[in-house]
């Protein structure tokens, strides 16, 4: 059999948690010596990010203002990702986007449900098959595309030098859904309390965002600003010692806000790149260079949260871009 279909991959979740699925899916194909073909993932709602899967607090979850349950959806990357320009290992690697031309008798189905055991659904870096020392040794690249990577040069030869700052604030804050659903588990399900909750409101006001700032740069750097807070205006602060900018500022981006959130994230992430000073909300790496890759991961120059003692584990598990553990 030449491809490869991987099935029953049980999670709704958001983009860097399924690009993590996705390179696991790639390099394991490689390893099989087949073809992958690329599955539609499940997808949250653009304005929250956030899955739920447990039946249980579903409902609850979405009846939030911030989740669109409604417009959850179905892809496969390739609105995002030029597949055309994979590379594994240095060299052109194919994959299939669509497999209606092809004969089921030429597709090995690799389900996920059957074939793995005592697994995490829905999060393959947990499952020991598809967390090997041969498959992080394997090199991807899998660059956005060429609109994406266009727009995001024009935007940083407007920032010249600039730190780019990482504000996660939507599910951490005072109020946010994250946080109401961990009380309900710790209260229902006996969970350990998470901790990280409890000053990560704290820690994306801006005046610690602006004691960040000042301890690593001055207010010759441009700063541009990406979050997932609605208010903007709990930034201005911030305006009054450094030039600042949001998505709102570029023509280019205003609209993908509300058509694409996703889209405008790949942009932002590529900003993050390119900036001369980095500052993120968690410890936590970020992709370098034109998109997905599995070697240039780089951590901030600063962060805005401090580890809280005990929570090492969970933030790990629950931190939306990428730990060290390199898919």
């Amino acid at each position: 059999m030449k491809y490869v279909k991987f099935i029953n991959l049980d999670v709704t979740a958001g983009l860097l948690h399924h690009t993590n699925n996705l390179i696991r899916i790639i390099k394991k194909s490689y390893l099989l010596g087949k073809i992958p073909i690329i599955p539609q993932f499940s997808m949250t709602c653009k304005n929250c990010g956030n899955g739920f899967p447990e039946p249980e607090l579903g409902e609850w979850i979405h009846d939030n203002p911030y989740c669109k349950k409604e417009e959850r959806f179905f892809s496969n990357f390739s609105e995002w990702c030029d597949f055309d320009k994979l590379k594994l290992n240095g060299e052109p690697y194919e994959v299939v986007i669509e497999d209606d031309d092809i004969s089921d008798d030429d597709i090995f189905v690799f389900d996920l449900e059957e074939d793995m055991h005592g697994g995490n659904t829905g999060v393959l870096s947990k499952w020991p098959e598809f967390n090997t020392k041969e498959m992080k040794e394997i090199i991807l690249d899998l660059p956005f595309k060429e609109r994406s990577i266009d727009i995001a040069q024009k935007i940083t030869s407007k920032l010249g030098k600039y730190v780019c700052v990482h504000v996660r604030r939507a599910d951490y804050r005072a109020d946010s859904v994250h946080r109401k659903l961990y009380t309900i588990l710790y209260q229902n399900y006996c969970l350990p309390p998470y901790n990280r909750y409890e000053k990560a409101d704290e820690a994306t006001q801006s005046e610690n965002i602006l004691n960040t700032l000042n301890s690593l740069v001055d207010n010759s750097y441009n700063v541009y600003l990406m979050t997932d807070e609605g208010n903007l205006e709990m930034f201005s602060e911030i305006k009054k010692e450094y030039n600042v900018f949001f998505y709102t500022d570029f023509e280019e981006l205003k609209e993908m806000r509300e058509d694409d959130n996703f889209l405008l994230f790949t942009i932002e992430l590529l900003l993050m790149s390119k900036a001369n000073k980095k500052i993120s909300t968690f410890n936590r790496g970020y992709f370098q260079g034109t998109g997905f890759n599995s070697t240039r991961i780089e951590h901030c120059d600063a962060w805005l949260y401090q580890e809280v003692e005990g929570d090492a584990h969970r933030d790990e598990v629950m931190s939306f871009v990428l730990n060290n553990d390199r898919p």
